[in-house]
């Protein structure tokens, strides 16, 4: 596994769709701060968690749908990188 797959950031929408983002780990506190109305999934293989971060101005159905399409998403990455399977926080 390379760094690059080592941290991945997903922007999820009210519909639970998903959409990759490129942000650098040292700048991710940083992102996740600067965009409150947006819900992200991070992936984090070396420590064997997925976060669900919800901004404070994220809408409520956002906020809802992440938990299920985290889920998916979960098996999704177990299966396309061979991945442990990973705790949810």
């Amino acid at each position: 596994m390379n760094e690059n797959e080592r941290l991945m950031v997903y922007e999820l929408d009210d519909s639970g769709e998903k959409r990759k983002v490129e942000v650098a780990e040292e700048e991710l506190q940083t992102f996740l701060i600067s965009h409150p109305a947006q819900v992200f999934v991070i992936t984090r293989e070396d420590l064997r968690r997925i976060f669900i971060w919800k901004g404070p101005k994220s809408p409520i159905r956002s906020r809802y749908v992440s938990s299920r399409t985290t889920m998916a998403l979960q098996e999704e990455v177990k299966m396309e990188f061979g991945l442990h399977p990973c705790k949810i926080i």
